[in-house]
């Protein structure tokens, strides 16, 4: 009987472990925009986010995971700046194309604004939105090379 709870209590610790893991992005992800709207980096690190285009800066802050899976991590920027345009980031992946290919960001104004996107199936463009097709960086600690 001791051992069995051992166990079961060692699988919840494994759980809440990973569960608490995934919650945060493990190393540094960095993003290039392409295009002339998007051109610019998300980066994504274990304590902060930053997005950065022509036409909205969102310097680094810390941030929360509003949903996470099926190819899609959404996050809330904690505090934004007035010439932050995007409080809210959903990343999503089509894992197919490999790692450094098929990323999408779009740029919301606030949590409202993604959960009506969300409730319309994604499926047209929201107003107040930016869609961004992104490219990973390889090495996302370097030097950009603008």
């Amino acid at each position: 009987m001791r051992m069995k709870r051992w166990r079961c209590c060692a699988v919840v610790a494994g759980l809440a472990a990973a569960m608490a893991a995934s919650a945060v992005p493990p190393k540094t992800e960095r993003f290039l925009g392409t295009g002339r709207a998007c051109y610019g980096a998300l980066t994504i690190t274990p304590g902060e986010m930053s997005w950065v285009t022509p036409f909205s800066r969102c310097e680094p802050v810390r941030f929360g995971i509003i949903e996470q899976g099926r190819g899609r991590t959404t996050y809330r920027m904690e505090q934004i700046a007035s010439e932050c345009r995007y409080q809210v980031v959903s990343l999503t992946h089509r894992t197919a194309e490999g790692p450094d290919m098929g990323w999408n960001a779009i740029g919301y104004p606030d949590e409202l604004s993604y959960r009506q996107h969300k409730a319309s199936g994604f499926s047209t463009n929201h107003p107040g939105t930016l869609a961004c097709y992104v490219i990973r960086d390889p090495d996302p600690t370097g030097p950009l090379d603008w």
